[in-house]
């Protein structure tokens, strides 16, 4: 996960590589900052996003109500895992940008609502979750805004841990022989 020390990051892009569970349905698989893989939420059901195509732009902190709630859902679809059509749903009816007309709630969605501003007004948001989700900003206010987690904390730990054990071993193995 990656803090953001400033305001805001400029310089980033981001490409939606695919969207497994349906155009409409997150999350989405994307390369974010040349990191592969990586799992995004579109806030924007009103704007599009060409799948192959990269957009410059940059990254804005968490701090309205509405990003909050967006991020409490975001991170709770991320651990769940799979298709998320009622949290997508949640999201965009959370930052205004849901056409009713065209995509009605879903009972599920509602609820999802609900439990967003309910973690929001409990104080109940985890602080990891505001500290490291950020939403990425198109250069081009046609296309649409994600939110992100850019780096894969698991591999990360893996490999520094994975590193360090061969480190150690190596370490000690050179005692044992002096």
């Amino acid at each position: 996960m990656i803090l953001l020390a400033a305001s805001t990051c400029f310089g980033s892009t981001i490409t939606i590589n695919s969207a497994p569970y349906g155009n409409y349905i997150g999350p989405y698989t994307a390369t974010v900052d040349g990191i592969p893989n990586i799992l995004v939420f579109c806030l924007d059901e009103n704007k599009s996003t060409n799948i192959g195509q990269q957009y410059n732009g940059s990254y804005v902190p968490i701090t309205t109500q509405q990003e909050q709630e967006s991020a409490f859902l975001v991170a709770g679809a991320l651990f769940a895992g799979g298709a998320q059509e009622d949290r997508s749903l949640a999201i965009w009816f959370i930052m205004g940008t849901l056409e009713p007309s065209l995509t009605p709630m879903t009972d599920a969605a509602n609820q999802f609502v609900v439990d967003a501003e309910n973690a929001f007004t409990n104080h109940t948001i985890p602080s990891y979750v505001l500290e490291n989700e950020r939403i990425f900003v198109p250069n081009d206010n046609t296309v649409q805004r994600f939110m992100t987690d850019p780096v894969p904390e698991p591999l990360t730990i893996w490999i520094c841990a994975t590193g360090l054990m061969f480190l150690g071993l190596f370490k000690r193995r050179k005692l044992v022989k002096v």
